[in-house]
């Protein structure tokens, strides 16, 4: 499809100069204007090789030959090659929302704006880029993202530009189906990584969640190419008792088309409904999978030591004066400024601790950074 003019002194595209204005798009270069410069060609040539009125042209063109090859009549292509355009326009500006939703999936960053109602839309008409109209003035980070990749991706500005509305695919909807799909095939992947290796082991636990809703999550861990892994495999929410929780692991595992008789361990930590010698989680389990290896959690093991350490009252007692230093400057920006200058005007001036740091009532290495601060600063 790629000539090059002597008289213009650039490169076109044959099938688009012929057919492209046909389709009433926006042109850009290599169908009004040639293509001089060179050293970038390809890139260029690989994007303009996807644009739906490329693709279109390419499909009239291979009709026109064929009329006139075979003498036959194509009506009935001519009369799907508007449809095909639509579907190529379509498939190419989803892949660019695919990739955005992935991306700030992956970075952990919300797609919608502040508020649930956010009614936030793309402008298309503003400039050569794209930008946001909302409400709430905050259309959030999906729509902010692929106004920023409008101006280098023309797939995608004329996927948002021409499709119809309920065709673009950036609803909330959308964006949850996107999600869960990209997350049934992550798992996929680990699972067959699994079944791979055949043995597993699992740890899992429990917490409450804001709103004070339990949430359990089950992480897989097994050797993969000689190399140890660990990967998140699901979060379930039916219950809290051991005989609920094995079931759960049962159903998933089930679901997931991993075998029971696979794994070889389960790591929980001290609860009751975990630890029970009659119905907990891990004994019921072992019923079913008499070599199972339960571990209780050593990480936990040695945090029950060290809050039960604390309980010394020397111990208390220097907890209670951390905590009491923290409660005078911390509730207090000027109290915070004087320690600060204080800390910069003494001899050590490489110091980099600025401020005390809070005593965490649950995870010792909180603790010890607490009273390493408070050492360094004193």
């Amino acid at each position: 499809w790629l000539a090059y003019s002597k008289n213009k002194q650039g490169a076109f595209c044959k099938w688009c100069v012929l057919f492209a204005k046909e389709v009433d798009l926006e042109l850009g270069q290599l169908v009004t204007s040639p293509l001089h410069e060179f050293a970038k060609g390809a890139d260029y040539l690989a994007k303009h090789e996807k644009l739906a009125y490329h693709q279109f042209s390419k499909t009239k063109a291979e009709s026109f030959k064929r009329t006139q090859e075979d003498k036959t009549s194509s009506g009935a292509e001519m009369l799907n090659t508007e449809a095909e355009v639509s579907k190529l326009r379509i498939r190419n500006g989803l892949e660019s929302i695919v990739k955005a939703i992935v991306f700030l999936a992956r970075q952990g960053l919300p797609l919608r704006g502040h508020r649930a109602e956010s009614k936030g839309s793309i402008d298309t008409n503003a400039f050569s880029g794209m930008t946001i109209k909302a409400q709430d003035e905050n259309g959030g980070n999906l729509l902010s993202l692929l106004s920023l990749q409008c101006s280098s991706d023309s797939p995608l500005a004329e996927h948002l530009q021409k499709s119809s509305k309920n065709r673009i695919y950036i609803s909330k909807t959308s964006q949850g189906r996107i999600i869960e799909e990209a997350a049934r095939q992550i798992t996929q992947k680990i699972t067959a990584e699994i079944k791979e290796s055949r043995l597993y082991s699992l740890m899992i636990d429990e917490c409450g969640d804001r709103s004070n809703k339990e949430q359990l999550a089950i992480t897989a861990r097994y050797v993969h190419h000689k190399e140890v892994k660990e990967k998140f495999l699901v979060e379930c929410t039916e219950g809290t008792s051991g005989s609920s929780i094995a079931q759960m692991i049962s159903t998933q595992l089930e679901d997931l088309g991993l075998d029971l008789n696979d794994m070889v361990a389960l790591t929980t930590d001290g609860a009751g409904n975990m630890m029970g010698r009659i119905r907990g989680t891990a004994a019921i389990l072992q019923e079913s999978v008499p070599n199972l290896v339960h571990v209780h959690c050593l990480a936990h093991n040695l945090n029950l030591v060290v809050v039960a350490a604390s309980k010394s009252r020397y111990i208390q007692d220097i907890f209670t004066k951390v905590q009491a230093a923290l409660s005078f400057f911390s509730p207090s920006p000027k109290r915070t400024e004087a320690l600060k200058q204080k800390i910069q005007e003494s001899d050590r001036s490489e110091c980099v601790k600025l401020k005390l740091k809070d005593v965490c009532g649950t995870r010792w290495v909180d603790r010890y950074n607490s009273l390493e601060t408070m050492l360094i600063l004193l």
